[in-house]
């Protein structure tokens, strides 16, 4: 299995999730609030920053007879949510992240120049396209051991 590597902006990663394009299958996942707060901001600061951030992992899966595509977050679920809701204004950024322009802001509240960083921040994501459920289950399990 060859992932094809390929990347979204934070928008599109938001719109997707909106829409419904991209989901998270609940049958092996974990829940969506494992990382506190400080570290969910600290990666929010992160992407802000324009520092790197490790990939996600996509699973794209074609309906046959519909002919649409849905993705699932196989690896990355933690990461993704933590810039998701932060977006929708689900928390503000902790007192403890070292940038005094953002320190404890909601995203509403940033200034232009750090929305814009945020939403146009390319995430590197490695899509499975083609693979078998067990396939998959298989790589999150690799993937989340020790």
């Amino acid at each position: 299995m060859n992932p094809n590597q390929s990347h979204y902006t934070v928008a599109e990663l938001v719109q997707r999730i909106d829409t419904g394009e991209l989901t998270v299958n609940r049958k092996y996942q974990r829940s969506p609030k494992v990382w506190p707060e400080t570290a969910r901001s600290f990666l929010v600061e992160t992407v802000i920053l324009g520092f790197p951030v490790p990939k996600l992992m996509l699973w794209e899966r074609t309906n046959v007879d519909t002919l649409k595509t849905k993705r699932e977050i196989v690896d990355g679920q933690q990461r993704t949510f933590a810039i998701y809701d932060y977006i929708k204004g689900k928390y503000a950024l902790s007192n403890t992240v070292e940038t005094d322009e953002i320190r404890g802001k909601l995203f509403q509240e940033l200034d232009v120049g750090s929305k814009t960083r945020l939403v146009t921040y390319a995430l590197g994501v490695d899509l499975l396209v083609g693979s078998e459920e067990a396939e998959v289950r298989d790589i999150f399990r690799r993937l989340n051991s020790y």
